[in-house]
């Protein structure tokens, strides 16, 4: 969602919980090719739903085009004529009376041409300007949107590198004097926005599992070996080139086989 410098501000401050959007009408879209030429122009159907949803979450961002600073929640939605703001959706707003905000949308919305103070001997400044507010933009339709400041724990991602650190910084990352140690939380700095790092719990978790289903499956290809015929495993070592030396075993298998033998032919005999 792209707001202005100083609202963005706020909107971090959570001193701004509340926008104001107006709501398009029928108009005529631009489709332009990567290289800047029109590919086509589209007529687009009046609004008749919020483009920002109830509970969806959305990037702030401070001017068009500029990168996410911060992240918003979107609690509600409604839509009204702009001109019944009160004073506490002006205070929602992050301004400090309807006075304010009008002044605020007259300068970024148009003050038009040709107008006068209102009737009567004691109009004011303020009294002036709202005034012409309400006779150019009261009956504007706006979409009310509430927010708040998403609530997710600080993202550890890995921060770009410069080809040019050295082995010793690109080990320790390119934040060797703020103490982030190559990671940080704004997805613009990042390597890879969806490449999160983990925490050392997590990670240190993730290692017992790891070693627990290491041993487990060390235990069945044990056993499985056992089940195995003995002549296929001696065969199977045999055929090892760095496998163990059974000359020595294996002659001492022979001499027990012939010593069985020999007793078996004695109780024949």
């Amino acid at each position: 969602m792209i707001f202005a410098p100083a609202h963005a501000k706020l909107v971090r401050r959570g001193a701004k919980t509340q926008t104001r959007r107006p709501v398009k009408g029928e108009r005529t879209v631009t489709i332009r090719r990567a290289h800047g030429r029109i590919k086509a122009r589209a007529q687009r159907p009046p609004e008749t739903s919020c483009p920002y949803k109830t509970g969806h979450a959305y990037a702030v961002q401070d001017g068009a085009g500029k990168p996410e600073n911060g992240r918003i929640v979107v609690t509600a939605v409604r839509r009204e004529r702009l001109g019944d703001i009160t004073f506490e959706d002006a205070k929602a707003e992050g301004f400090v009376s309807q006075f304010d905000f009008a002044y605020h949308w007259l300068t970024a919305h148009g003050w038009g041409a040709g107008w006068k103070a209102p009737a009567g001997l004691h109009a004011t400044l303020e009294d002036m300007i709202l005034a012409r507010f309400q006779e150019r933009h009261g009956d504007t339709e706006v979409w009310v949107i509430d927010f708040e400041l998403e609530q997710d724990p600080v993202r550890f991602l890995a921060r770009r590198g410069s080809p040019s650190l050295t082995p010793l910084e690109k080990l320790k990352g390119p934040g060797l004097d703020d103490g982030s140690r190559g990671y940080t939380s704004q997805r613009h700095q990042a390597l890879d926005p969806d490449c999160e790092a983990i925490d050392n719990e997590t990670l240190e978790r993730y290692a017992r599992e790891a070693k627990a289903r290491d041993a487990s499956r060390a235990g069945e290809k044990v056993e499985r070996r056992k089940r195995r015929p003995l002549h296929e495993r001696v065969k199977e070592l045999e055929s090892d080139p760095g496998g163990a030396d059974l000359s020595r075993p294996l002659a001492a298998i022979e001499r027990r086989v012939s010593a069985a033998e020999r007793k078996r032919d004695q109780r024949a005999a």
